[in-house]
């Protein structure tokens, strides 16, 4: 896969030759951040690395402490096609953003985009001072760059039936970095 748009030049890349496709997880994964199938450590280098998720489904559950997603928790690259199954659910001790697909979209000036993908899970965050949590992304910060479409939130959302309104938790609307696809 390779991007088919011209980007701006002030975003950073990183090396997009990263394929994960058809892969599985039925298993509980617990840790600060945490994804179903992939996760960017955010204490390293982060931006060195930009994975394509195709086709990858996770039906185990996802409890983190930060950013938890039923794909990934800390998400950079391209998500696509997508399903999680599992409960995400984000302690209130930490950051506490969930999200049903990705957690947290965060490294300024990417872009990372979630295409085609449904989550069923029950997504929760036990932090009551913010919303961090969606069906499908948890929170996209500043000038990191969510392109999205075609997404299903059919599961629930701090225990709300899932829906166009629920499914990016916050850092959506009206922003140059926020790109509704067809």
């Amino acid at each position: 896969f390779k991007r088919d748009r011209e980007e701006p030049e002030e975003y950073s890349w990183g090396d997009d030759n990263t394929i994960i496709e058809s892969c599985q997880n039925y298993g509980v994964i617990e840790g600060g951040n945490a994804g179903g199938i992939a996760n960017i450590d955010n204490r390293s280098d982060y931006a060195s690395v930009w994975p394509s998720i195709f086709d990858c489904v996770n039906k185990g559950e996802i409890k983190g402490v930060d950013s938890v997603g039923g794909i990934m928790g800390f998400a950079l690259g391209d998500i696509r096609n997508c399903i999680n199954d599992g409960n995400v659910t984000a302690a209130d001790d930490g950051m506490g953003i969930a999200g049903g697909i990705c957690g947290w979209v965060n490294v300024q000036h990417t872009i990372t985009t979630v295409y085609g993908c449904t989550n069923n899970g029950n997504i929760v965050s036990n932090r009551e001072d913010v919303n961090w949590t969606g069906g499908i992304v948890g929170f996209r910060y500043s000038f990191a760059r969510l392109d999205y479409g075609a997404n299903v939130n059919a599961g629930t959302v701090n225990g709300e039936a899932g829906n166009e309104e629920n499914a990016i938790g916050s850092g959506d609307g009206d922003s140059d970095y926020f790109v509704k696809l067809d």
